[in-house]
């Protein structure tokens, strides 16, 4: 989990982000260290991930912030305020 600007690559191929800072969170298997997904969160504004827990059914609960609008896979949030918080629920 992190914050990241233009382009990163946590293994899964390219993650960009064309404003400023967004959320990333990825996830790497307990055996061998390999990649398994990565997602980064973020739309207009900027966003920042500040707790991830795994759920007992694999599922990643993110807890985070972000400003302007989030794209959280398709579905677009935007701020009622300056800032605003999220959980989200990230599938394997």
């Amino acid at each position: 989990m992190g914050i990241f600007e233009g382009m990163v690559d946590f293994g899964g191929g390219v993650l960009t982000r064309p404003g400023p800072n967004a959320a990333v969170v990825a996830r790497y298997g307990e055996v061998d260290g390999g990649h398994i997904w990565s997602h980064a969160l973020g739309e207009v504004g900027g966003s920042g991930a500040l707790r991830v827990v795994m759920d007992p059914t694999g599922n990643a609960v993110v807890l985070g912030f972000f400003s302007g609008s989030l794209d959280v896979g398709g579905t677009v949030l935007t701020a009622a305020g300056n800032v605003d918080g999220f959980i989200l629920r990230l599938r394997p």
